[in-house]
């Protein structure tokens, strides 16, 4: 199920939800002033970690090769790979 985030009206506190789609548009109150929630427009929150989706690490002949990579192709940023 997504997230969505949500602004209380009355004390402006933000929360987030993990919500159906067919259940995001329900009145939601604060819990902590009983206000009514808005939700907020948010860009998609996408993230990636390969040993949270599959449960195993990156090898080290993984890494090994990348940093292979990279020195090959000093003129490219490869940073985010390592």
């Amino acid at each position: 199920m997504p997230y969505y985030d949500y602004k209380c009206e009355r004390c402006e506190e933000q929360f987030e939800y993990n919500v159906s789609y067919e259940d995001r548009d329900q009145s939601r109150e604060c819990p902590e002033c009983g206000g009514e929630l808005d939700r907020m427009i948010c860009s998609p929150k996408i993230c990636y970690d390969s040993f949270t989706v599959t449960g195993k690490k990156p090898t080290d002949g993984f890494r090994d090769r990348l940093r292979e990579i990279k020195k090959t192709h000093r003129n490219n940023n490869f940073e985010h790979l390592i």
